[in-house]
């Protein structure tokens, strides 16, 4: 069993690598939301964002419930 020294040595080394990660985390999600705010920024400068569902759904591929099938 190791000693209430060793183990608390270990527990130290895990608080540092967990600030560490914590202090990464921060970042990155700092970046996402830059990233974030800018892809807004260029996609209203750009003007609407149009959903990919095409206007004509006749013309559209996959499942198609004609007129009459509907009860």
């Amino acid at each position: 069993m190791a000693s209430a020294e060793q183990q608390l040595q270990v527990l130290q080394e895990k608080q540092q690598q967990l600030l560490k990660l914590q202090q990464q985390k921060a970042k990155l999600e700092a970046k996402l939301h830059q990233t974030t705010a800018a892809a807004a920024v260029a996609a209203s400068s750009v003007g609407p964002v149009h959903n990919s569902v095409p206007s004509n759904p006749v013309a559209a591929p996959g499942f198609f419930i004609h007129p009459s099938d509907v009860i």
